[in-house]
């Protein structure tokens, strides 16, 4: 009786802890892989090793592009992964083709990066809605998935923002220390993260008529919507 009488907080702490243990490691993962896949596309040729030539608009385009590319070309793998797998085994590709993009983005060849580029989008593609759903499993039980959505969804604005800003201080160095930190994140989560649920099954009709989804995609298009508005600014 005096069980029943305590804060259903205090009746799961632990899922409690887990879960902000959840929303913190996938915020730090989202980081990685957006500085990467947007910052490290925009100012590629900072962390090249490439000879200093005189490059058009377009060398400056392609790499965005490519990274764009490599995103959108892993949105079906990223959903037969986590509906058949679980959400941390596609967050673990996502992570570790992230760091190998990184690690190796001190490449001479101008054809390397753009693969890499490519790399680097399709660990975004592998990583974003896994680490999504991942967090809402987790914060459900608590009735708190529109709180979580805010601050994950918030972090993607941000993150936009801030990755435009990277060339100031991202160095040759710190783009591989950066790797390395992915592909350790990388295993973190595939040794730590436990999935909340597994779906075995889902109709497209029951993805479209999902909020937390129209959420997802109002939070992501907008601020990049507004990135490739100004893109052009950039390149001056």
């Amino acid at each position: 009786m005096g069980v029943n009488n305590r804060p259903i907080e205090e009746l799961d702490a632990l899922v409690i802890k887990r879960a902000y243990y959840v929303l913190g490691i996938s915020i730090a993962g989202l980081s990685l892989v957006m500085i990467n896949w947007l910052g490290l596309s925009v100012m590629m040729y900072n962390v090249m090793t490439i000879k200093k030539i005189a490059l058009n608009a377009v060398y400056y385009v392609v790499p965005m592009a490519t990274a764009m590319i490599g995103f959108a070309a892993t949105q079906l793998p990223a959903t037969f992964l986590f509906s058949r797998l679980g959400n941390r085994v596609s967050m673990f590709l996502g992570l570790l083709f992230n760091g190998i993009s990184l690690v190796f983005s001190t490449t001479n060849s101008y054809y390397t990066a753009l693969f890499l580029r490519f790399l680097a989008g399709m660990g975004l593609g592998l990583y974003l809605i896994p680490s999504l759903l991942l967090i809402l499993g987790w914060w459900s039980i608590r009735g708190l998935t529109r709180w979580v959505q805010v601050v994950y969804l918030s972090s993607i604005t941000m993150l936009m923002l801030l990755s435009s800003l990277m060339s100031i201080w991202v160095t040759q160095s710190v783009a591989v220390y950066l790797g390395l930190v992915s592909i350790a994140l990388a295993i973190l989560i595939l040794l730590t993260m436990k999935d909340a649920v597994i779906i075995k099954s889902v109709s497209i009709m029951a993805v479209m008529n999902n909020p937390d989804v129209l959420m997802l995609s109002i939070a992501f298009s907008i601020p990049w919507g507004t990135y490739l508005a100004c893109f052009p600014l950039l390149l001056m």
